[in-house]
């Protein structure tokens, strides 16, 4: 299905946008030597307010292979998607295994093939220049398979190779500082399933430890390298601070919906109102609607025997989300972006495949099961054709600037 999806992709060219800067006009992508001075010039440079090394040398080993040819820049973001699918896959049926959560075999497919498929994920995986995200993803969800191992067997090793790899994720996007934070909550709510003692010294604590000193020296450098750009490219710092919270929800409302019924996705997305309107009755609304629906869901989850189990992926989806929602001032033009829910997808993906199975279980009958298994099947169907146009169309999304 994957194939099917993303068969346009090499047919792309390069995005006006961001590929122009990230990759054609990079000169540390086309060395004329390899040298200490080298290495130290690309982990030191701060390209547009942003840091990521390991994707200056990710484009420079695909450019050892035909130069700026754009067959093999979208060729290998779908061999990458195809390689987080896999761990996604795994990471699911993992977690689920842990807080023996039923039918995980069944349910790790399904949200891998919906991850893998979903609209949403069309824009960090066709666009070159969004292949940081991709990266990132990959690295932070191996470094969460070695956390899981090393913290179920209690081997050093593990914590050793898990720290390296979210290092690696650090030096492909600032998103992964989160990372850590969601360690913590795997443990915490896996400690309170199993009703064991929190305060008690293991070893995760000191390679969790480590890692939040890493997050720590990554936070520094990312807000000093987004403090270098003018205000007038990060337009959320100039609204009052009650617009930036209704900005805020807006935001979380679109990703929400787009992910249950994904339509009108595009490549830009302005802000809404301007700092000096008043807003629209619907943005107000907002927060309330969505806090209702929380405390719903909440209660939900409380009455569940895997209550544990939905709160860490809520946290985790928290964590994820929490850095693109604008409470922290974001160096784009955008209010916000289909690429940002790259990675958060795959918590509300880990709530919603497994709640729906267990309800299914409970109250379907034979004719219900037909039902609800031919409305699944042309879900996919229309998110696999839609997806499909996305990709189809991602060079006409890239002239709207």
């Amino acid at each position: 299905m994957l194939t099917i999806v993303y068969i346009p992709i090499t047919h792309l060219e390069f995005a006006v946008p961001d590929d122009t800067w990230m990759l054609l006009k990079n000169i540390e992508v086309r060395p004329e030597a390899y040298s200490l001075e080298y290495f130290y010039k690309v982990f030191t440079a701060i390209n547009d307010n942003q840091y990521s090394p390991l994707i200056t040398l990710y484009y420079h080993l695909v450019y050892k292979i035909n130069g700026y040819d754009p067959y093999y820049y979208h060729l290998f973001s779908f061999i990458q998607h195809c390689l987080n699918v896999a761990i996604i896959g795994m990471l699911g049926y993992k977690l689920m295994t842990i807080f023996k959560i039923p039918n995980k075999v069944l349910n790790a497919y399904i949200i891998a093939l919906i991850w893998g498929i979903h609209p949403l994920n069309v824009e960090p995986t066709t666009w070159i220049a969004a292949v940081k995200i991709g990266w990132f993803c990959f690295f932070s969800l191996l470094s969460f398979l070695y956390f899981i191992n090393g913290f179920e067997n209690n081997r050093h090793f593990s914590f050793i190779i898990s720290t390296f790899f979210f290092l690696l994720s650090c030096f492909c996007k600032e998103q992964s500082i989160v990372t850590p934070f969601i360690f913590l909550s795997f443990v915490l709510c896996y400690k309170l399933k199993e009703g064991k003692v929190m305060l008690k010294f293991e070893n995760y604590l000191v390679y969790t430890g480590l890692m939040f000193f890493i997050t720590f020296c990554f936070a520094i450098l990312t807000y000093r390298a987004n403090n270098l750009s003018s205000t007038d490219f990060t337009p959320i710092a100039h609204y009052p601070i009650l617009k930036r919270i209704a900005l805020s929800f807006y935001c979380l409302n679109f990703y929400l919906t787009s992910f249950i019924i994904p339509i009108g996705l595009h490549y830009h997305y302005p802000y809404p109102i301007q700092p000096d309107e008043s807003m629209p009755l619907l943005m107000i609304i907002y927060p309330f609607v969505l806090l209702a629906f929380f405390l719903f869901v909440g209660y939900m989850v409380k009455r569940s025997k895997y209550k544990y189990y939905y709160l860490f992926c809520f946290l985790f989806f928290a964590f994820e989300i929490c850095l693109v929602l604008q409470i922290i001032p974001m160096t784009r033009p955008a209010v916000m972006a289909d690429r940002y829910m790259y990675l958060p997808i795959f918590p509300l993906l880990l709530i919603v495949i497994p709640f729906l199975s267990e309800w299914f279980s409970k109250y379907a009958n034979n004719y219900k099961i037909i039902g609800i298994t031919f409305f699944f099947l042309c879900y996919v169907l229309i998110i696999i054709i839609y997806s499909q146009q996305l990709v189809a169309n991602w060079k006409y999304y890239n002239l709207i600037i």
